[in-house]
């Protein structure tokens, strides 16, 4: 019973592992589409800065390739407004993304967790010890008299009683 058990979780934390490697490198991929965007933010805004100090009436030049067009003051203003809202639009959904991405990650170790736990409680065998009750108080269990029934320790003899019991490794009998 205990092999599949072993083979599950085994299944279990090689898709995570696999699943926390695909994350990071989104995440970082993410991180660094963060910084070109909000590069390229920054630019749009020192540049319709500086564009804004001219006069109106100005002839601009904007760069498309290896050529150049002559636009309004105005048409480049509103271009790199644009750019600037695309990028910040751009900047949310990545975040977006990359807070979704961490969530499932924590979501599948936590189902691991879960897993392991239940794998403890599997594990949790209900002990019987044999007890004498004298007028003095209980005595020692006899040990010699219990044996391994079913992952469950059971006695042999009553009166008895119930008593949780974990069993370290070198106890369980394969």
């Amino acid at each position: 019973m205990a092999a599949p058990v072993d083979l599950e979780l085994k299944k279990a934390f090689t898709e995570l592992q696999a699943k926390v490697i695909d994350t990071q490198q989104k995440v970082k991929l993410a991180d660094v589409q963060i910084e070109q965007l909000n590069r390229t933010k920054k630019h749009a805004h020192l540049t319709d800065t500086e564009i804004m100090t001219l006069v109106d009436e100005t002839n601009m030049y904007e760069g498309v390739g290896r050529m150049f067009i002559l636009q309004s003051k105005e048409a480049i203003h509103n271009q790199l407004l644009e750019k600037q809202k695309i990028a910040e639009e751009k900047i949310k959904e990545l975040e977006q993304k990359k807070s979704y991405l961490e969530r499932s990650v924590k979501e599948a170790e936590d189902n691991i967790r879960e897993m392991l736990m239940a794998r403890r409680a599997q594990l949790t065998v209900c002990c019987v010890w044999m007890v004498e009750i004298q007028p003095s108080g209980v005595s020692l269990p006899f040990s010699s008299r219990l044996h391994v029934q079913d992952t469950t320790l059971v006695a042999s003899n009553q009166p008895w009683g119930y008593l949780p019991f974990t069993p370290q490794k070198s106890e369980l009998k394969t």
